[in-house]
């Protein structure tokens, strides 16, 4: 009996063990990231993102008003940190290699390359990622949580900021306000 015991003891600390993930997530990736000082990291209050100032389609304001935080990770590239650069970029691309993330968008515009992933399902996402990368100026990172975000909201609210990058988000010249 005490050979049973020990047996389903050993093989549940296996399991548990096994079962721990090893992988870094973007929360963690995030929070790690706050203390280095070659980062800038902010989280940006939901009253700044304040809908009835914009000029947006109702759909497009159901979408933002959804959002309750914001986090954002920018690392601006330089001749002294190529090598930290490189590995975080690489850091970064893993994280959101993850299966759990899946695409909204991607584009390109003067050489910066940007990502827009989600997490959740079509009818609830939990949160939308912005990843956006120029290698002569560095990487953005922005976390948007929310309640009751829909892919399909979140998607013609994207298209309606890049469509007026030039008055509310130019993901282009993010870089050179870093």
């Amino acid at each position: 009996m005490k050979i049973v015991k020990k047996c389903v003891l050993l093989l549940s600390a296996v399991l548990f063990i096994a079962s721990c993930n090893q992988e870094t997530t973007l929360q963690e990736y995030l929070v790690n990231q706050k203390e280095d000082a070659d980062f800038i990291t902010m989280d940006i209050p939901t009253s700044l993102l304040d809908a009835q100032s914009l000029q947006l389609k109702q759909e497009e304001k159901e979408a933002l008003e959804s959002i309750k935080k914001v986090n954002f990770l920018a690392l601006k590239a330089s001749e002294a940190n190529t090598a930290k650069f490189e590995t975080e970029k690489q850091k970064v691309t893993a994280i959101l290699k993850n299966k759990k993330y899946e695409s909204l968008m991607r584009f390109s515009k003067n050489n910066t390359n940007v990502q827009i992933l989600y997490e959740g399902d079509d009818t609830r996402i939990d949160e939308v990622i912005i990843y956006a990368t120029k290698p002569s100026a560095g990487f953005a990172l922005v976390r948007v949580l929310g309640n009751n975000m829909s892919t399909e909201k979140m998607n013609t609210l994207s298209k309606t900021l890049m469509d007026n990058s030039s008055s509310v988000l130019d993901a282009a010249s993010i870089f050179d306000s870093i």
